[in-house]
Formats: structure tokens, C-alpha cells, sequence
């Protein structure tokens, strides 16, 4: 037999005196295995939670792989680039707005792959 019992304030203080109910109702009702409803909720979704936590380190060990690409093919495309880079702050272009011009290259990798990525997800 099960019994839920709502609490208002710490369940706790409230279980010698529901134990006493019950006893003085039929003292051969056995009080035994008394949980919170925390501890019940902990215990339905720890199988959910485990997955959760485990397709999270996969997805941070897929991340960095993809930083690495992307870091590779930035650091390819100012090298090839040098000569135009140079030029821009030989005419005076501030060494921000090189900055800027570089990272809306990878922002723009970024966006492109995330898009794709998430299109084949729903796919």
C-alpha cells in the first residue's frame, strides 16, 4: 500500500506523527520506506539524467575537434591573405577593423555549419 501525503513546510518534522496516525488506525500496517517527493522524482528520472549527462560529453568531445577545423581554416585564409592585410594597414585601416574583417570570416564558418547542422538534425 501506498500513501502520498502533502506537506506544507519540511515532510520530515510531519512523519513521527504520521506514523502515530497510522499505528493508532491498524497496528499491523507496516511505516516503512518513507520517501520525499524529491527523492522519488530523483530516483524516476536518474536513468534520463545519466543520458543527459553522457550525449553532453559527447557533444563537448565533438567540439573540439570542429574548434580545431575551424581555428585551422581561419589561420589558413589570414595566411593567404597577408599581403591584402598589409596593405589595408599600409592605407590606414585600424588594426580593429583587420580584427573584425578576420572574425566575421569565422563567425560566418560558424553560421553556415551550425545551419547545416541543425537542418540535418531535423531531417
Amino acid at each position: 500500500m501506498s500513501l502520498l501525503v502533502s506537506v506544507a513546510g519540511d515532510s520530515g518534522q510531519i512523519i513521527d506523527a504520521l506514523r502515530c496516525e497510522i499505528q493508532t488506525l491498524d497496528k499491523n500496517l507496516p511505516f516503512a520506506n518513507v520517501k520525499t517527493m524529491r527523492t522519488q522524482l530523483d530516483m524516476a528520472f536518474s536513468q534520463e539524467r545519466m543520458t543527459l549527462a553522457l550525449f553532453s560529453a559527447v557533444a563537448l568531445l565533438a567540439l573540439a575537434p570542429a574548434s580545431i577545423g575551424i581555428f585551422g581554416i581561419i589561420s589558413f585564409s589570414v595566411t593567404q591573405r597577408t599581403r591584402e592585410i598589409g596593405s589595408r594597414i599600409a592605407l590606414g585601416a585600424q588594426p580593429g577593423e583587420v580584427l573584425r574583417m578576420v572574425l566575421k570570416q569565422g563567425v560566418t564558418l560558424i553560421a553556415c555549419g551550425s545551419l547545416t547542422g541543425l537542418i540535418a538534425a531535423f531531417v
